[in-house]
């Protein structure tokens, strides 16, 4: 989230979207797999999505692979968050976060799976 705030551009006051990820750990894993809705604040106008990490995600030892993984859960929150804002009634910058995770994943130099839908959507 360090990045986002950092790098947007958003001095509006469109909803805001805070991904959590819930790794297993020794103690306690996540009940649930995927992306679901959380806590949501209309005064702050803010949505909280969770991201449950499956424990084969820890395992990883590929760097493209966990980025990839954040990168399209992430870009899945995103839609479910646009759907809570408009349920809500607030405005929401669906476009301006995905351009600006496009361009963490460009920064980061890394290839999604996404990509080769996107590219279908231009045709």
């Amino acid at each position: 989230m360090t990045y986002c705030i950092k790098n947007s551009s958003n001095g509006s006051k469109s909803g805001i979207v805070n991904v959590v990820y819930h790794l297993p750990g020794s103690i306690i894993k996540p009940d649930y797999v995927g992306v679901r809705t959380s806590e949501f604040s209309k005064k702050e106008k803010m949505l909280v999505v969770q991201v449950g990490v499956e424990e084969e995600w820890i395992a990883s030892t590929d760097a493209h692979i966990v980025l990839r993984f954040i990168y399209e859960t992430t870009y899945e929150a995103l839609g479910l968050a646009t759907t809570e804002f408009g349920r809500h009634g607030i405005d929401y910058g669906l476009a301006t976060d995905r351009r600006l995770l496009d361009q963490w994943k460009l920064g980061e130099g890394f290839y999604s799976y996404l990509d080769d839908c996107s590219k279908d959507d231009q045709r």
